[in-house]
């Protein structure tokens, strides 16, 4: 069910859908490039020999020290980039808000974010569990119910958040979130890897789960073209990517559940 859920693409062509033209920066650039980096780990992990080190695939490893090390990378380019992307007369600058929030205030703040964060997780683990539980009782595969019921779910609170934050004029801070987020999501892998017990998980995926996996490659391919290109509008008045993402979403779907 994990491997079969296609958030990142759900996220994508939500979120692109509401944002329209993208904003360039040299962060969602590294983190486009960094996302599309680490789905390539399962599908090496799959063609590589089922070796596994205490019950751990090593790809599993070298997942988690990759996103590190991506991370890293990307903490230095936002802190000292070795070049800035060029303003166009379709360039969308950033809205700024500077508030001054008392230590108080601030600890308020933390410990808010610390007991949403907490309701979501548990959030999490129910909807995963319901999953399972129709996956078993309607028939359908995990791949469908994990790629479009729990995707649809899980990925609500990153689509508030990102209406949130392009409402408030943050808009590198929605991108960069959805495209930040994903990343992290990468890992869940890796960590369901160390929790399976009957070997490497990356041999159980089947071929719909490989399908969801290169269709999250290339909705991050087209989301790094979308960067890249820096179109304000195009098709139904959003950008080229977000018009796209959204075809390739509901296509992606219609072809698996047609597929059965």
């Amino acid at each position: 069910l994990e491997a079969g859920d296609l958030e990142p693409s759900l996220q994508f062509s939500l979120v692109m859908g509401v944002l329209g033209g993208i904003p360039a920066s040299v962060e969602n650039l590294m983190q486009g490039a960094l996302l599309s980096t680490l789905l390539a780990f399962p599908l090496l992990a799959m063609n590589a020999p089922p070796f596994h080190l205490f019950g751990i695939h090593p790809i599993s490893m070298a997942l988690v020290a990759y996103y590190l090390f991506g991370i890293e990378l990307i903490a230095e380019a936002q802190s000292a980039p070795l070049w800035q992307p060029r303003e166009t007369y379709e360039t969308v600058h950033e809205e700024t808000h500077e508030e001054t929030a008392t230590h108080r205030q601030l600890r308020r703040k933390w410990g808010l974010f610390a007991v949403l964060a907490l309701i979501v997780a548990a959030a999490g683990f129910t909807v995963a569990q319901t999953g399972i539980a129709l996956a078993e009782r309607t028939g359908l595969s995990e791949t469908i119910v994990g790629g479009l019921l729990t995707a649809v779910v899980s990925s609500l609170p990153e689509l508030v958040t990102s209406v949130a934050a392009v409402r408030r004029g943050a808009l590198t801070l929605a991108v960069g979130g959805i495209i930040g987020g994903n990343s992290f999501d990468v890992l869940f892998v890796a960590f369901a890897d160390v929790s399976f017990r009957s070997g490497s998980i990356y041999h159980q995926i089947d071929s719909n789960q490989v399908f969801v996996i290169a269709v999250t490659l290339l909705l991050t391919g087209v989301l790094l073209m979308g960067l890249l290109r820096r179109e304000r509008s195009g098709v139904l008045g959003i950008g080229f990517e977000s018009f796209l993402a959204l075809v390739l979403y509901v296509g992606a779907f219609a072809t698996l559940f047609l597929a059965g």
